[in-house]
């Protein structure tokens, strides 16, 4: 991925089209979306877990209670990057 360890967006895909684009979930929630190496992950709250791994047209699948308050996505998603031993990622320009 040409210096890039992992690409990182958080937002609701009900209005981030990139993000529904790429996963094939909609939701008016605000979720996670980390790709590292190929491999497609999406982290949701519990309420949504179950129509996400129905739904989503990714690898991977986690549920994290953190996800459902949107000050603490930013942990959640750090908690992902940091198992599979990222280093660097990639955010969208309108990432904030």
């Amino acid at each position: 991925m040409s210096n890039i360890d992992a690409k990182l967006l958080i937002a609701k895909s009900e209005s981030d089209f990139d993000l529904f684009y790429v996963t094939r979930f909609l939701s008016g929630d605000p979720f996670i979306f980390i790709e590292i190496g190929g491999k497609k992950i999406i982290v949701v709250d519990p309420l949504e877990f179950g129509r996400a791994q129905k739904q989503a047209k990714v690898d991977e699948v986690l549920c994290d209670n953190r996800s459902r308050a949107q000050d603490l996505l930013a942990l959640a998603a750090a908690d992902v990057l940091q198992r599979h031993g990222v280093m660097r990622i990639l955010v969208p320009d309108t990432f904030g």
